[in-house]
């Protein structure tokens, strides 16, 4: 499952350029958190499903990474996310 998470995060980082773009902002080389705060700004008009976005690549970021205190994501859990970013494709 981390594996899923770690693909559905790196769809998400490239998703985050082209949804920038479409309120006209170009970030050149940013990293992704940086893009994500901005991606909040830019879409405040949809803040709730920026905001999903945002939680979505936080959460994905600590399924990626393994801690030995901590489960493998579940099959539901990584499903969940993978909508998430796919409902965000969206954003307009």
């Amino acid at each position: 499952m981390r594996a899923a998470c770690w693909f559905t995060r790196r769809g998400l980082e490239a998703l985050l350029p082209v949804l920038l773009s479409r309120r006209g902002l170009q970030l050149g080389t940013s990293n992704s958190r940086s893009r994500l705060v901005c991606l909040a700004v830019a879409y405040a008009d949809q803040a709730e499903r920026a905001n999903d976005l945002v939680s979505a690549w936080d959460q994905l970021s600590r399924a990626c990474h393994h801690h030995a205190y901590e489960l493998t994501p579940t099959l539901g859990e990584a499903r969940d996310l993978l909508t998430r970013v796919q409902a965000g494709r969206s954003l307009t």
